[in-house]
């Protein structure tokens, strides 16, 4: 672990350019107080002081750090483009814990989702007693089924928010192939 704190991992990705000549600013990507404050009251619960800080700083900037590629406990996040700006997370949370006629959800209890892919796959931040903070993968397939509470629906990726980005950082930058080009 790198023990370095969350705006030091920020610096340290390379983030989609905010084109300034077009009149565009860092801030029209990121969460204010009121925004988190107003999610966290209709989530119910406090949101971790690093995804808070994320969100303010950066929300839903756009990653096009190559690192982004790692594998982390058998997942591969190369989808991951960008997390859900704050309201967008709250209102995919509210859409996937609402219970089908069974009575069950598509994800757990106290959960918010923070990205998803084009392909239904889901970054979960748990916001559980037991296990707050911790980031999970739901898998699209597993979608399709209802939320059991079963620990093989779930992979965990990271400890916290800071610890997902610590292991994006210190991954190894992917190798650019050099084409060798045949003459005709």
């Amino acid at each position: 672990m790198s023990y370095l704190s969350i705006s030091e991992l920020c610096k340290s990705l390379l983030w989609a350019p905010v084109d300034h000549e077009s009149g565009e600013r860092a801030d029209v990507y990121c969460a204010t107080d009121t925004d988190l404050d107003i999610a966290e009251s209709r989530l119910g619960v406090d949101l971790p002081q690093d995804y808070r800080w994320f969100m303010k700083h950066y929300g839903m900037r756009g990653l096009e750090d190559p690192r982004v590629n790692v594998g982390l406990n058998g997942i591969s996040l190369s989808f991951l483009g960008m997390f859900a700006a704050i309201d967008t997370a709250v209102t995919l949370t509210h859409q996937y814990a609402r219970p089908n006629p069974l009575g069950r959800a598509a994800i757990p209890d106290r959960s918010l989702v923070i990205a998803d892919s084009i392909a239904g796959d889901l970054l979960l931040l748990d916001l559980s007693t037991r296990d707050y903070g911790k980031v999970r993968f739901r898998h699209k397939d597993l979608m399709k089924q209802v939320w059991t509470e079963e620990p093989q629906e779930l992979t965990l990726l990271a400890n916290s928010f800071t610890h997902l980005l610590e292991q994006i950082v210190a991954s190894p930058r992917p190798k650019v192939e050099h084409l060798q080009l045949q003459e005709f």
